[in-house]
């Protein structure tokens, strides 16, 4: 096992994993593994939380050199007749009364990370209305539903990777969707990060609960994780174990595959 430098922190300018934050989490899986303790869902949402950088603190907002004001502006825009919101995350959708070509159990997302600094934030948040007009002209053109959605909260916002993610259900269209999200993102000159996936699927299997595909990843890096440590035990401190993942999971991330249909 090689101890794959980089991705210590950051991916790139915006997409954030804070390995060091989650560091206790992540020693403590490779400690239960070892000691040939079972998994719990609390350790795959330990991973959940680090691929989205879900934590957002009060104040993030700050940082980058929003007010209060600011903060209650956004959330009052948000929260208004516009969007379909559930107080964490604000959606619009077109035509969701036609046909989804995958079914009830499949949703196709697209995903963006807007770079952090107030300009952009600003240009994003009124660049909004040009995206919900490109995505309903799409819509009515492919006659399929599609949505979109970003968060409620701007402290949220401004830490959590997945700025804005688009839906849609069939497979057909995902190249449609990155033509338009991305000369949405051209025209009104905003900056984004590069991510490690771009495209994902949310998933519901044997009549359960639909899966993020957030989630789905959670699991499959936990699952990765366990086989390794299972497979090479003692021969590694948990340090060791840790460093290795520090580098492997954003490269296993990059390399899953996502079945379209």
């Amino acid at each position: 096992m090689n101890n794959i430098k980089g991705f210590n922190q950051f991916i790139t300018e915006s997409q954030v994993f804070r390995f060091d934050e989650y560091k206790p989490q992540i020693i403590n899986i490779i400690s239960k593994m070892k000691g040939g303790e079972d998994i719990l869902d609390l350790d795959r949402g330990s991973i959940y939380s680090l691929i989205t950088n879900k934590n957002a603190r009060v104040g993030d907002s700050k940082k980058v050199g929003f007010t209060l004001d600011d903060c209650n502006k956004w959330k009052d825009y948000f929260r208004s007749s516009y969007w379909i919101t559930n107080g964490v995350w604000s959606q619009k959708d077109f035509n969701p009364q036609l046909t989804r070509k995958l079914g009830p159990d499949k949703t196709l997302n697209y995903y963006v990370t807007i770079v952090k600094d107030r300009e952009n934030i600003i240009k994003f948040g009124k660049s909004l209305m040009d995206l919900s007009k490109r995505l309903s002209d799409l819509s009515n053109q492919s006659k399929s539903p599609i949505s979109y959605k970003t968060h409620t909260i701007l402290d949220v916002f401004v830490t959590h990777n997945d700025s804005l993610k688009v839906f849609y259900y069939d497979s057909d269209l995902k190249d449609d969707i990155e033509r338009v999200v991305n000369e949405w993102i051209k025209s009104n000159g905003l900056k984004v990060s590069d991510r490690t996936h771009y495209h994902g699927a949310d998933v519901r299997k044997d009549g359960g609960d639909k899966e993020s595909w957030g989630q789905i990843l959670a699991t499959m890096v936990l699952d990765e994780l366990v086989k390794v440590v299972k497979q090479y035990g003692n021969k590694h401190t948990d340090e060791q174990y840790y460093e290795w993942f520090k580098g492997w999971m954003p490269k296993l991330i990059k390399n899953i595959k996502i079945e379209y249909k």
